[in-house]
C-alpha cells in the first residue's frame, strides 16, 4: 500500500479556481477517491480540506470563488 500525503490529494488541483465551494468540494472528492484505499480508516475529504486550508493553499475571491495554491514550507525557501 503507497502513502498518500495531503499535498499528493491537492497538487492534483493545485492552480485551479473554483467558482463556488460545491465545485471545489467536487474536485476534492474526485482526487480523494483515486486515493480513498491508501488513507487512513476514518480520514474523510474534509479531514483532506481543513488540513489544505491550515497549510494556506486555499485562497478565496470575495467569500465565493476557491483558489489552490500548493506552496513549499517557507523552512525550505531559505
Amino acid at each position: 500500500m503507497a502513502a498518500v500525503t495531503l499535498r499528493d490529494l491537492f497538487d492534483q488541483l493545485d492552480g485551479k479556481k473554483f467558482g463556488d465551494r460545491q465545485e471545489f468540494e467536487q474536485e476534492v472528492i474526485n482526487a480523494f477517491n483515486k486515493h480513498v484505499a491508501d488513507l487512513p480508516i476514518g480520514y474523510s475529504y474534509k479531514d483532506a480540506i481543513e488540513g489544505a486550508r491550515l497549510s494556506g493553499w486555499l485562497h478565496t475571491d470575495n467569500g465565493h470563488g476557491v483558489r489552490v495554491e500548493v506552496r513549499e514550507p517557507a523552512a525550505l525557501a531559505q
